[in-house]
């Protein structure tokens, strides 16, 4: 392990005012202990905006070297890279045509421009493209993609190495580009640049490393796309800045910058201030001939500061320099690369454990490395992935899959060409997508076509489809059967309504009032959909047995009328007359289980207006107590029962999503309910389900979390 050295000086801006002394705050580290419910927080997909979990399987990591973190692959694209002779030099990754796939940007230095690749569908990338000529002479090095001008468009700066310029092109409404503005290095050669807020005024800064001038510039947003004269921060004689990022090394809430030094083997620190000034810059050794050419942060060992990771091209390793506090670092741990000489890096957790890990790409080695972490500050030994590149000089992260897990794409300047690498677990083949509709709602699982394979059904709230997907004993599905129709459709039960031993398919269309039952025929294939009355705006629908005559009745939330509707089924198909049931404003979710133990089947409601549940227990003759309340969270969504704590009575369990909790309430046997217990979720839970997902006979919590697509499960 070789050490490093670190020195600080107090650092001078041109025209730039005196600096001053940074004061810190230390932010002390609250835990809140948790209960006997543990969150364990998983990244997974999620089918539009409901969940259907038959399996989950938990991967856990203990955070100690010895340790084998849960393994992540790659694969290369089905079809071939992107190819053109154009000498690539950068790749940056964002959703251009706002269309919810990520897209791709690359700067060609040899032909002075950018082009833009519009969007990932099934692993394949559409035969789409827009270019933008830059002047000539241009010799694009980097790119930077952010919204720079308040439009919620994509817009791109662009460091020009050759004319000593950046260019801003503005994203507009047609989904193309326009040159906005460029702006002056001088005599500087721009190879690196980054986006981001430096001064805390809301407004996107630019940060440029001038490899000709041993500085830095810095550019201050005026929020529409314009910028100041650049403010310069000279590195040091030979200096030779190859990358910059941002973060706040000091927790002080003002972003710091870290730049590696090629010339010096070194990096910079400089620590921000509340107006953008750069003061104390920090120098660390990163080792004799060591030519750092890349650099990114990140919290690698879950203590609340960000450290560094550094390329060491010169000596073919890796760099680990960790936060000890108060933007000081430990001595730097090495990491030997003995089968591959790195040239840049990017961090992301690749295999969902919360543990961040790094990718690295090369430079005279045909191939990429993984090393995944342990999120105590080390690193498993590399995996090795072959590209049939000898220069991969850049490459960025994102999930062009849409499948929650990072890929990777790789600039292969030699052979001009760009390589995209789909992340999929080990253990697990690559999945398999299956088209839906235009906004996929609800989805439920069950054998349409009697061959014991589980069929899937989905129905689409904008385009009126019912559309199921038959099951193979392979794993696959047959091509969708699709049923149209002029209904708004949202949530979808299945139960055999007609007793033919075939299941059938019931859905809510609340524009109509009413839900439409498919029958089944047994073979996949559906009736026609009739329709049935219900109360005002049905949103959530379930099947059960409510009256004990063995016939499957039918259940609506109805939020446009704050009722719930109870239909009993005959056992030939038809139903009888509703029977509504007052609840709190805006019922969302509706659940059903004997909470007395009187053998009669009760209901639970979401209240979704008041952050309420309404439990209504049966009298055993086809009808209901009033609604009995209880509290929950703040804008409650869906509502499970099941027996939490083994006392043979079911709880019921509640996603909160204005609180971003869920709130468990213990039945007491009788009827009645414990006041609720919340347990903090992710952004906006919405939906749950309860299943014994690590075999131990109890059952857990799986919550969706709509806003940042995660999965929350509670052991």
């Amino acid at each position: 392990m070789e050490e490093s050295t670190t020195s600080t000086a107090n650092l001078h801006a041109t025209d730039t005012p005196e600096p001053t002394v940074l004061e810190t705050t230390e932010y002390s580290d609250k835990v809140e202990k948790k209960s006997k419910l543990v969150p364990i927080f998983l990244s997974c997909t999620f089918c539009g905006i409901v969940i259907l979990i038959g399996v989950v399987v938990v991967c856990r990591t203990i955070s100690v070297q010895s340790a084998s973190p849960c393994g992540t692959n790659f694969i290369s694209t089905p079809i071939n890279p992107i190819e053109y002779n154009y000498r690539p030099r950068s790749v940056a990754v964002g959703d251009f045509n706002r269309d919810g796939i990520l897209d791709l940007a690359v700067a060609n230095s040899a032909v002075d421009n950018i082009v833009i690749f519009l969007r990932y569908v099934n692993d394949t990338i559409e035969n789409k493209s827009m270019t933008f000529a830059l002047n000539a002479g241009s010799s694009p090095y980097m790119l930077a993609v952010k919204d720079l001008n308040d439009d919620n468009r994509l817009d791109i700066a662009v460091a020009n190495y050759g004319t000593h310029t950046i260019d801003i092109l503005v994203g507009l409404e047609n989904q193309s580009f326009a040159k906005f503005t460029t702006l002056s290095t001088g005599t500087a050669r721009p190879i690196a640049i980054l986006i981001d807020d430096l001064n805390g005024d809301q407004i996107m800064d630019l940060v440029a490393a001038n490899y000709g001038t041993d500085s830095i510039g810095i550019y201050f947003g005026s929020g529409n796309a314009r910028f100041s004269s650049s403010v310069t921060y000279w590195l040091g004689y030979d200096a030779s800045p190859m990358a910059i990022a941002a973060g706040d090394f000091n927790n002080d809430t003002q972003l710091d910058l870290a730049i590696a030094n090629y010339g010096t083997n070194s990096i910079d620190i400089l620590f921000g201030s509340t107006n953008g000034v750069l003061k104390d810059k920090m120098t660390i050794s990163t080792g004799r001939n060591s030519q750092p050419t890349s650099i990114a942060v990140g919290n690698l060992n879950s203590d609340y500061w960000l450290d560094i990771v550094v390329v060491n091209y010169g000596t073919n390793s890796i760099g680990i320099l960790l936060n000890n506090a108060f933007g000081s670092f430990d001595k730097q741990n090495t990491y030997a690369l003995n089968t591959m000489i790195p040239y840049a890096v990017a961090l992301g957790d690749l295999n969902n454990d919360h543990a961040i890990d790094m990718i690295l790409s090369t430079k005279g080695t045909d191939n990429f490395g993984v090393l995944l972490g342990y999120n105590n500050g080390s690193f498993s030994d590399p995996k090795i992935y072959l590209t049939g590149s000898l220069f991969s000089i850049a490459l960025a992260t994102g999930d062009f899959n849409n499948d929650n897990r990072l890929d990777v794409t790789i600039v292969e300047n030699d052979l001009n060409s760009i390589n995209i690498f789909f992340g999929y677990y080990e253990g697990f083949p690559v999945q398999q997508k299956y088209p839906a509709g235009v906004s996929t709602y609800s989805v439920g699982v069950g054998d349409f076509d009697n061959d014991n394979h589980l069929d899937i059904v989905t129905s689409d709230q904008y385009d009126g489809t019912v559309r199921v997907f038959l099951g193979q004993n392979d794993g696959n599905f047959t091509p969708k059967i699709t049923y149209l129709s002029e209904y708004y459709l949202f949530s979808l039960a299945i139960g055999d309504f007609n007793s033919d031993r075939r299941l059938d398919i019931v859905v809510t269309d609340p524009l109509k009032q009413q839900v439409l039952i498919l029958f089944g025929q047994g073979d996949g294939y559906f009736s026609i959909p009739q329709n049935l009355s219900v109360g005002n705006d049905p949103f959530y629908v379930i099947v059960n047995d409510i009256n004990n005559d063995t016939h499957v009745d039918i259940i609506t939330a109805n939020s446009g009328s704050n009722d719930i509707s109870v239909v009993y089924g005959s056992g030939d198909g038809s139903f009888r007359n509703e029977t509504k049931y007052s609840t709190g404003p805006n019922p969302r979710s509706v659940a059903v289980a004997d909470f007395n133990n009187d053998t009669y089947l009760d209901l639970v409601v979401v209240n979704g207006d008041n952050g309420s549940v309404s439990v209504l227990l049966a009298y055993g003759n086809h009808s209901f107590a009033e609604e009995i309340r209880y509290s929950v969270g703040s804008d409650p969504y869906t509502v499970v029962v099941g027996d939490l704590n083994n006392d043979l009575r079911p709880d019921i369990v509640v996603c909160n999503a204005g609180s971003n909790d869920i709130s468990v309430l213990l039945a007491n046997g009788n009827g009645s309910f414990r006041i609720q217990t919340n347990y903090p979720t992710d952004s906006s839970p919405r939906f749950l389900i309860l299943a014994d997902v690590n075999n131990d006979a109890q059952k857990d919590i799986i919550v969706a979390n709509t806003n940042d697509n995660t999965i929350s499960v509670y052991l």
